[in-house]
């Protein structure tokens, strides 16, 4: 518990300040602020909401952070940490990419397991080589019937 109280003690810090920058930079022309330096700021903490979200498995929030994020920095411009929230951005795209991987091999195991466990009734159903071939040897025969009683057409 104590852990999960210093993360959302945290995530709300993270989040106190990034409203402060947010104001800080709505009043910096009454207050005589620098709004790039401020803008950076609000870009750092939306950063670090974003990481936050991201250690908590929030994907979306996490993305929608480094978005926010990105266009802080771009607008501050400040390309070096605009590129380290792109590679946030992108641990956040392998993270999805591995629940999704994650999933799909949970259904397929969960498909195979249900095979298991009707595996006597499955495999009792499935013919055996010698039963194929007896079955297209009957198929073959049918058609070889079915020309030979075709009427031909004059040619």
């Amino acid at each position: 518990l104590g852990s999960e109280t210093a993360a959302l003690s945290r995530a709300g810090n993270v989040q106190d300040a990034c409203g402060c920058y947010y104001w800080a930079l709505r009043l910096s022309d009454k207050v005589g602020a620098d709004p790039p330096a401020l803008v950076r700021r609000l870009g750092g903490g939306l950063n670090q909401r974003g990481r936050l979200a991201l250690v908590a498995g929030e994907l979306r929030a996490a993305e929608a952070s480094f978005r926010d994020a990105f266009a802080a920095f771009s607008h501050a411009s400040d390309p070096v940490n605009a590129a380290l929230v792109l590679v946030n951005h992108a641990t956040v795209c392998r993270s999805r990419a591995r629940s999704k991987q994650r999933a799909r091999s949970s259904c397929r195991s969960a498909t195979l397991q249900a095979l298991v466990a009707a595996g006597a009734a499955v495999l009792e159903e499935v013919p055996s080589a010698e039963e194929v071939e007896q079955l297209a040897e009957a198929a073959r025969q049918q058609r070889r019937a079915v020309d030979a009683i075709r009427p031909r057409s004059p040619e």
